[in-house]
């Protein structure tokens, strides 16, 4: 269908939103991208080609490589976490901008490979490092 092309290195996670008309990608270059559908309608009908454009880039919340990306479909909130053993929990704002809600440094004694969202609702996120550990996690907003 398309190639998203924009990360400078390895790109680890990839997730959806709840419409599936966003995608959030994450990479070895430290950063997570948000790729928008925008269909192409030409007349009454829409063209077979969707074009997908970044419109939002995270950059300077991890220092080593970030492993992986879940959005919630509940809340709408994005997780990811990394190399440099944290996890990061963002909120998006206005326009299509997503700001830091929380971090938890040293969530592993290790990278942290992996992050999930419980599809309960319930702002429970799972994590899983190379110390062999999973951990679940409550979310508390402010």
């Amino acid at each position: 269908m398309c190639t998203l092309s924009g990360h400078e290195s390895t790109v680890w996670g990839i997730t959806f939103d709840k419409t599936g008309t966003r995608l959030a990608s994450c990479s070895d270059d430290n950063t997570v991208k948000i790729w928008q559908e925008f269909n192409n309608k030409q007349g009454d009908s829409f063209v077979s080609d969707f074009q997908w454009k970044c419109v939002c880039t995270l950059s300077g919340y991890h220092t080593r490589t970030i492993y992986d990306v879940d959005w919630c479909k509940q809340s709408g909130m994005l997780a990811t976490c990394s190399g440099d053993e944290s996890i990061h929990i963002f909120q998006e704002g206005n326009n299509e901008e997503f700001i830091s809600t929380c971090c938890t440094n040293c969530a592993h004694a290790g990278d942290v490979n992996a992050v999930r969202w419980n599809p309960d609702g319930s702002n429970t996120l799972a994590s899983a490092g190379d110390d062999n550990v999973v951990k679940l996690w409550k979310y508390i907003p402010n």
